[in-house]
């Protein structure tokens, strides 16, 4: 078989056979598909949802879909959580850290 394995993909509670067949459904590029999934935002695909994507982060060992997100979650503000991920506090990261 040539190419690569149909992947099925999950957006809006639909499931596709595959990331071509659901570009096709929604009138976007495979490109398109494969970077929403790959950022965590499969349910904004050809939408017109535009400005700048959720900046996840990682604290503790969870994963958050943004800043803001993680803010809420601990009771500060996105400000709060940003400045200590410019400060490198090892608690919150933007990625996620290799298990120890």
């Amino acid at each position: 078989m040539k190419g690569a394995q149909p992947n099925p993909t999950l957006i809006r509670g639909v499931l596709y056979p595959s990331q071509k067949a659901a570009a096709q459904a929604l009138n976007v590029t495979e490109a398109a598909i494969s970077l929403a999934l790959s950022e965590g935002r499969p349910d904004t695909v050809g939408l017109g949802v535009t400005g700048a994507p959720h900046k996840p982060c990682y604290m503790n060992g969870r994963r958050f879909p943004s800043r803001k997100a993680a803010a809420e979650a601990i009771g500060c503000t996105r400000a709060a959580i940003s400045r200590a991920i410019g400060q490198g506090k090892a608690e919150i990261t933007t990625r996620k850290r290799a298990s120890a």
